[in-house]
């Protein structure tokens, strides 16, 4: 994967993302079912190195903008099962 690969799947979890708590595992099942040209490991190592960064939030299998506020603790407090996939409403 080149740099310029690198740096189109960045902004592409990075608008997707944007506002939105979801699952880390359901996330990288619906950008590989995309048309493009990349792989899960692609898409993971991505989202690894923006969280990493600072850029991206990971709780409980759970990521979010590191601007979104944290709703997967109330989430899985208040419905008493983890991995449900939440967004605030």
């Amino acid at each position: 994967m080149h740099y310029l690969d690198m740096d189109f799947i960045e902004e592409l979890i990075t608008a997707k993302i944007k506002g939105r708590v979801i699952r880390k595992s359901m996330f990288l099942r619906l950008l590989s079912n995309g048309n493009f040209d990349y792989q899960t490991k692609d898409y993971e190592l991505v989202i690894n190195r923006l969280i990493k960064d600072g850029k991206l939030k990971e709780k409980d299998g759970f990521i979010r903008h590191k601007d979104t506020e944290d709703f997967t603790k109330l989430f899985v407090e208040h419905n008493g099962v983890r991995g449900i996939w939440a967004s605030k409403t």
